[in-house]
């Protein structure tokens, strides 16, 4: 199974954080570390963990303004695509 699409997603969030400012950018990029942190881990993490972070990133797309959701958004769908490779539920 790969984490490549943690990684992605990171970078994706790093993205969205750069063109960010203020509250948003420091939320974006606590969830970049966090995604990244996931995908170096020795263990993957399961699908509570996932889920989430599915519901963090979903909010943070909500409150952003629409370039910066779209990336918020991209990153979202890289990690549902990790969860679709995580067996049990």
């Amino acid at each position: 199974m790969t984490r490549e699409q943690l990684a992605d997603a990171s970078d994706r969030l790093r993205a969205a954080a750069a063109d960010a400012g203020g509250d948003l950018e420091a939320r974006l990029e606590e969830q970049a570390d966090r995604v990244d942190d996931l995908a170096e881990r020795e263990f993957g993490p399961d699908h509570g963990t996932l889920a989430r972070l599915e519901t963090k990133l979903g909010n943070l797309a909500e409150e952003a303004p629409a370039t910066i959701a779209e990336e918020i958004d991209a990153a979202l769908a890289d990690v549902r695509a990790f969860r679709s490779t995580v067996d049990g539920v």
